[in-house]
């Protein structure tokens, strides 16, 4: 039987495919019984598919923002985060830290928006590695602000996938809060007159607590949603196979912006905006996993820990689903 073969019977085996042979080989037409994207026939030679994709560097932005929402122990994450990365890989050296003070003054949000656009520029993309990876550690969840579009400039048929327990495309008027660290993707994208990037190269991941205005532009734009129970009875397998085939990655590249909230509050317990019945982290780390053997990983954000929130206990047990997740980005 053939590799296409096994994988068409058993979707799940997306997660051991060999790196290269993955990006090759998932999905390109749509299998009407079982809704799977797989493509007719592979293309490349065998020896095509056993070249490996692994990633050749890491580079990291350190990114204290807070100003999005109003618990400053945001602040505090990065260099807690960069701890843990230099612990899985003690050769990563390549850092870049935007200041707390460059960041985090008092403005109207335009202003702020304004301002977070003027210190994009300072976002190290990786362009000095070529086929590396940028890992953006915040901070609040509006640093996208900041590292998206300079991935755009570098990318411009990027594509993004959203693992939020929020959908974060709220204007400033339609928001309740007033809070900008739930406003990034409309400000982003088309949505806003400031915005360019077109929403149908967006997915979410993990969304269940969205405003009526959000759900709106979901709808308007046709914005997919992969909820927690579309995981739990499709299987995660399926549901990354999805994507790759809705955001066509084995084409194009991809940052992914994961909000700690995105995992379920037992598991993340220190971070600001909780939602009940969220991801595990087997579910995050496995997209993680699946996306980097399609090669289109280019870049990530870390956001939403939140080291003064809750006990010694829930630090710690939110540091090491963190932890998790970060071994796989880097791996």
């Amino acid at each position: 039987m053939s590799t296409l073969s096994v994988l068409r019977s058993n979707p799940s085996l997306i997660f051991s495919v060999h790196p290269a042979m993955l990006g090759r080989i998932v999905p390109r037409t749509i299998h009407a019984t079982r809704g799977l994207a797989l493509p007719l026939q592979p293309t490349y030679k065998t020896a095509d598919l056993l070249r490996s994709k692994s990633t050749k560097s890491v580079s990291v932005n350190l990114l204290p923002l807070w100003r999005g929402q109003g618990k400053q122990g945001v602040r505090y994450a990065p260099g807690i985060l960069l701890s843990k990365l230099r612990e899985l890989n003690p050769s990563i050296s390549n850092t870049t830290c935007i200041t707390d003070s460059a960041l985090n003054k008092s403005r109207t949000p335009e202003e702020f928006i304004s301002a977070l656009g003027d210190l994009s520029s300072e976002v190290d993309t990786g362009e000095e590695e070529e086929g590396g990876l940028v890992v953006n550690l915040g901070g609040d969840h509006a640093i996208p602000i900041m590292t998206i579009p300079v991935m755009l400039k570098r990318h411009p048929n990027l594509r993004v996938i959203w693992v939020d327990a929020h959908a974060d495309i709220n204007s400033p008027d339609t928001s309740p809060s007033g809070n900008v660290h739930g406003m990034p993707l409309w400000f982003l994208s088309e949505a806003s007159k400031q915005g360019g990037m077109p929403l149908d190269r967006l997915v979410y991941v993990g969304v269940r607590d969205t405003d009526p205005a959000e759900v709106e532009l979901m709808e308007r734009y046709g914005i997919k949603n992969y909820t927690k129970e579309d995981i739990d009875t499709r299987g995660l397998a399926t549901v990354v196979m999805d994507i790759v085939h809705r955001l066509e990655l084995l084409d194009n590249p991809v940052h992914i912006s994961f909000d700690v909230d995105a995992l379920d509050p037992s598991l993340a317990p220190s971070t600001g905006t909780k939602v009940p019945e969220g991801l595990s982290v087997e579910d995050v780390v496995g997209i993680f996993s699946a996306i980097k053997k399609t090669g289109s990983l280019v870049s990530c954000d870390v956001v939403e820990f939140n080291p003064l929130i809750g006990t010694e206990d829930d630090v710690e047990r939110t540091v090491q689903s963190i932890e998790t997740v970060l071994k796989e980005i880097i791996k």
